[in-house]
């Protein structure tokens, strides 16, 4: 009988949290007391003491605490012990926390629906549970719902746990890019990420490109007043075209982090996405942030987008919006744009088209330079002869940025090893691609 009642109670939803939160170990012992004591109102009791030592707090996705919750957690001391699988990964950095503790990996840590997170707090254990989105648009105003249990209650862990994840966030987020995505109902935007940073000197485009933009964006931004009194929308728009892996993305990053700006993706073929739901998006992106719209010449023609074409060029134009906003789109060619020529490319929509191509000699020697500027065996001087020998022999409009730089991370501190097997990895590349 204790063995059938044990079992009950253990696969009972209510003794799983209990379970899940590592609080009470609940031996055969500890039951065959409990079921003297108060006989079939055991489940009761495990209630009872879930309830009293047990803390609890909903938090909204849109609240400013969901940002600080979800990006303290990622890759950091309170998320070591996360229980599941985390939404996003990329190689982390090694960075030194408040504790000492250095990470390896960094982990985008978006909780699954129905699905406990569990980790530990000032020897607490903190569960993490993202609530069922299923009447989401009606009970919540259309913003998923998360709840917080600190396990045991001691006095003040919810408050301090709470300011203990704004204190890290803080101290993140100053270094990095913060990121959001549509949310599910996609009428408000989601935090995703702190993003790495990216500085402007370690993209190297051709002349005047990058000196272009930037300056065109520190100008929109210092003229909120200008664009105010003249009743002109805040906005403004560019589209950078060309190949895959020629910077346009790390280009945006890159800017985001001069100018202290919000990343906000946008996919156009997200489900359900209509024409009302992506103006509720626009209109509500955060101050002074920038949009971006990767592939839209594959999106906007793509056979499950519900976006049609007025209600993007609406959405463009930014009227549903009075912050400052910028908008990217971004393209590996303009031939499927052609219809929307007249529309799209205009003021007040995409202000500037703009071309990033394959790496010309120039480029290629910017990079050298700043790749190997850290370089102890060689002087200044001799990393500037070797990046003239290094861009000399390259084959001009044939590779990416991404593919120098993939050349050039195999070589590490060998520099002169870069410079003269440069010519032979462009024929093996070469030969690869016609293969």
């Amino acid at each position: 009988m204790i063995s059938a009642l044990k079992d009950n109670v253990l696969h009972s939803p209510l003794a799983m949290n209990v379970a899940q939160i590592g609080q009470f170990y609940i031996s055969t012992q500890l039951l065959q007391f409990l079921h003297n004591l108060v006989g079939e109102k055991v489940p009761d009791v495990l209630g009872y003491m879930w309830r009293t030592r047990t803390k609890t707090l909903s938090i909204r996705s849109t609240d400013s605490t969901y940002t600080t919750m979800l990006s303290s957690v990622d890759g950091t001391s309170m998320g070591d012990d996360l229980d599941g699988e985390p939404a996003y990964m990329e190689p982390g950095d090694g960075t030194e926390l408040p504790n000492n503790k250095a990470v390896n990996a960094q982990a985008y840590f978006n909780p699954a629906t129905g699905v406990n997170y569990n980790f530990t707090f000032e020897k607490c254990t903190v569960t993490i549970i993202r609530e069922g989105d299923k009447d989401m648009s009606k009970s919540s105003g259309g913003k998923s719902v998360y709840r917080v249990a600190i396990s045991p209650a001691t006095p003040g862990v919810m408050e301090r746990w709470i300011e203990a994840t704004r204190e890290m966030y803080q101290s993140q987020k100053d270094d990095r890019v913060e990121i959001y995505i549509a949310g599910q109902s996609n009428y408000y935007w989601d935090f995703l990420l702190l993003g790495d940073r990216r500085d402007l000197d370690t993209i190297h485009l051709a002349a005047g490109v990058k000196e272009n933009i930037v300056g065109m964006a520190s100008k929109f931004l210092r003229r909120r007043s200008d664009y105010h009194s003249r009743q002109i929308n805040h906005h403004l728009g560019f589209c950078l075209y060309g190949p895959p892996g020629t910077g346009k993305t790390t280009l945006i990053r890159a800017i985001a982090y001069h100018f202290k700006l919000k990343i906000h993706l946008l996919s156009l073929s997200s489900r359900d996405l209509n024409d009302s739901r992506l103006h509720s998006l626009m209109a509500s992106t955060k101050e002074g942030g920038i949009i971006l719209i990767e592939d839209i010449d594959k999106q906007l023609n793509s056979s499950s987008s519900e976006i049609t074409a007025a209600g993007l060029l609406q959405a463009l134009e930014g009227s549903a919006n009075t912050a400052a906003q910028i908008v990217f789109v971004t393209a590996n060619s303009l031939e499927p744009l052609k219809p929307y020529e007249d529309t799209v490319f205009r003021h007040g929509r995409i202000d500037k088209k703009i071309r990033l191509g394959y790496a010309d000699k120039t480029m290629a020697k910017s990079l050298f330079c700043s790749f190997f500027s850290s370089c102890k065996s060689e002087t200044a001087d001799d990393i500037e002869a070797l990046s003239e020998q290094f861009s000399s022999v390259l084959l001009e409009d044939t590779w990416s940025m991404a593919h120098l730089e993939g050349y050039l991370l195999q070589y590490d501190d060998d520099i002169r090893k870069a410079v003269s097997e440069f010519a032979g990895w462009q024929e093996e590349q070469k030969k690869e691609r016609t293969s």
